[in-house]
């Protein structure tokens, strides 16, 4: 079926600058909208979902052979989750966020420079109107000489920044609601490879998954600190080491809030409905030490590269993240996602003859971290999120219980 997106997007942006004595002040605002025009028809024929290739082939074998669903369950197979979609595809939006900002860079010293300044954001379809944004910065040169440059400056800073609804998760809101378009999941479905209507499902009032945003939503805001050294060294050479300490807070994720109770089976709002809500209530933390080179060795040759060492945790890596236990969040938090420990960069300018030019670009990083899921819905929630742990009794928990987030891969390299 047509699946299409029309997207207007409008921009208009304005920035002054002011120079008084030893005050370089700047200011300006951006303001920005779009008109999005969104029509959909995933999953429209359904999916059946199976917890292994050996079910599948089970349920196969056993359909041909004129096996019942019960004896086809009894055998190993049957599918684990049926879903579809259906309803109105059309979806449309506006949506428009707005901020401004004031700087000022104030010339202390020949050498040295302090720069502060404030920025505050907001949009649409949050009500969050808190959005002050601090910044402070220093840079001091270190080591001049009358009428020459500092050969040696350290620089550091200090900002709180904000990330912005995007409109992809207010068109899902808007969208997947349960009245304009319906998103039906049945576990354990017993009539494969038959695919019901969505309005005989609605008809028997079948458990649907519903998407909404927090009408508590705030803004996500990363926190940041640096401080580096920069020398200045023969041969037209630059070296800089910098520290980079990050800290998010009202991280993005994703939760079904009407999961089943533990213990009892009741859900919270009733109904059998799942409510996937975008919320922002994680965290991450992340330290980076990145050290930079560069060197123009002649006209016809530049290089450069970095090193960047860091570590990063989280208990979430962005709004399609959902935790393992509904209920419990304090096993999400582990190795982020962009948690890469090591990585090396370099690249280069060669003038080569012929007008040609060489430009290498080798990367080296250590690998991502993955996360191991057992591929059952062990507690009820709808999602297959699931992780192995160790038990006295059994040798698989749901919620990640007893055991890391998260493991190293192996090297990789880019070139």
């Amino acid at each position: 079926m047509l699946s299409y997106t029309n997207q207007d997007r409008f921009e208009l942006q304005n920035f002054t600058r002011l120079v008084s004595g030893k005050h370089n002040i700047r200011w300006g605002g951006l303001l920005r909208a779009i008109s999005l025009h969104d029509r959909a028809t995933q999953n429209y024929a359904g999916t059946f979902t199976f917890t292994s290739l050996d079910s599948y082939r089970l349920t196969v074998l056993g359909f041909e052979q004129g096996l019942t669903p019960r004896q086809i369950r009894a055998s190993g197979g049957g599918a684990s989750q049926f879903s579809i979609s259906g309803g109105d595809p059309v979806v449309a939006i506006r949506q428009a966020d707005f901020g401004f900002f004031l700087q000022d860079d104030w010339k202390l010293r020949p050498n040295f420079t302090l720069s502060g300044g404030l920025r505050y954001e907001a949009q649409t379809h949050s009500g969050d109107r808190s959005d002050f944004g601090p910044r402070i910065g220093f840079a001091w040169g270190l080591g001049s000489v009358k009428g020459k440059a500092a050969k040696n400056a350290i620089r550091g800073g200090f900002g709180m920044f904000y990330d912005r609804l995007g409109e992809s998760l207010t068109l899902d809101a808007l969208r997947l609601d349960g009245v304009r378009q319906q998103q039906f999941l049945l576990p354990f479905p017993d009539f494969y490879p038959a695919v019901p209507s969505t309005q005989t499902l609605a008809g028997n009032a079948q458990p649907q998954a519903i998407r909404q945003v927090d009408a508590q939503w705030r803004a996500p805001m990363p926190i940041q600190a640096a401080i580096g050294f920069e020398r200045q060294l023969p041969k037209n050479i630059t070296l800089s080491t910098n520290y980079i300490h990050s800290r998010g807070v009202r991280v993005l994720r994703s939760r079904n809030i009407n999961a089943a109770l533990p213990g009892s089976g009741l859900h919270p709002y009733g109904g059998v409905d799942s409510i996937y809500l975008y919320e922002t209530s994680a965290l991450y933390r992340q330290n980076q030490i990145v050290t930079n080179l560069h060197a123009r060795v002649s006209p016809k040759l530049t290089l450069s590269g970095f090193y960047a060492r860091g570590r990063a945790n989280s208990n979430s890596d962005g709004a399609g993240t959902f935790p393992a236990n509904q209920y419990d969040l304090s096993p999400e938090y582990g190795r982020a996602g962009f948690d890469v420990r090591h990585r090396v960069q370099s690249n280069g300018s060669i003038s080569m003859p012929w007008g040609l030019r060489l430009s290498p670009f080798p990367t080296v990083a250590s690998g991502r971290p993955y996360n191991i899921t057992v591929g059952r819905d062990l507690n009820g929630d709808s999602l297959y999120l699931d992780r192995p742990a160790f038990g006295r009794s059994t040798g698989l928990m749901g919620g990640g219980q007893g055991g890391n987030r998260r493991f190293d891969l192996q090297l990789r390299y880019d070139f």
